[in-house]
């Protein structure tokens, strides 16, 4: 019988695991290689657990909890959380590709603030995403942030509520604050000139 335990190399590359193949995943079993060996046979421990964990997830589609597909390290949690370990070799697989998008410490670093270069490419890139916001609100919701009060913050709540994503009031009103107190000169004129324009 050919060896069919998991290639966690092929998995953890995977962006979301179906609920078989986490079933699978989760006794040491390879999807891809199931599918060549047809003699192979569950042991009584991988079909118990197989049960347990296609009962969870079968409660989990019934309740709309979460697509038909899950992200890996959600499934490592998630299952982590409950008693399932997936395989040691799959789990440290997909934590170190969680983790190679972030940089990576030195032991000079140890302590240190994040890199400068970091730090400032953060701080444009939220600068970028309120400055968004910022527009949308004016354009969209007719938000003058040269007034004191303004109604669009709730109206931008009510319409992300609708579309199921949920961002407080308070949180909308402080990040289209603070994109136009940041905003350069240039372009607090040419909203000043926009709405202008529009009286």
């Amino acid at each position: 019988m050919a060896d069919i335990s998991v290639d966690e190399k092929i998995w953890s590359a995977s962006t979301t695991w179906r609920f078989y193949e986490i079933e699978l995943l989760l006794v040491d079993v390879d999807p891809l290689k199931l599918e060549e060996d047809v003699d192979f046979e569950f042991s009584p421990r991988q079909r118990k657990t197989r049960r347990q964990v296609r009962a969870i997830l079968d409660r989990w589609r019934e309740e709309k909890v979460i697509d038909r597909t899950v992200a890996p390290m959600d499934a490592i949690t998630f299952f982590g959380a409950r008693g399932f370990e997936f395989p040691k070799r799959l789990r440290e697989a997909v934590i170190k590709g969680a983790n190679s998008n972030l940089p990576v410490a030195t032991d000079n670093d140890v302590g240190a603030a994040p890199r400068a270069e970091n730090a400032t490419a953060l701080k444009r890139q939220l600068a970028s995403l309120q400055k968004l916001c910022l527009g949308m609100a004016v354009e969209k919701y007719r938000h003058n942030p040269f007034e004191s009060r303004s109604i669009a913050f709730s109206n931008i709540e009510s319409a992300l509520l609708r579309v199921g994503l949920e961002v407080s009031v308070d949180t909308i009103r402080k990040h289209v604050r603070m994109a136009f107190k940041d905003l350069s000169a240039s372009d607090e004129q040419a909203l000043k000139t926009f709405f202008d324009n529009k009286k």
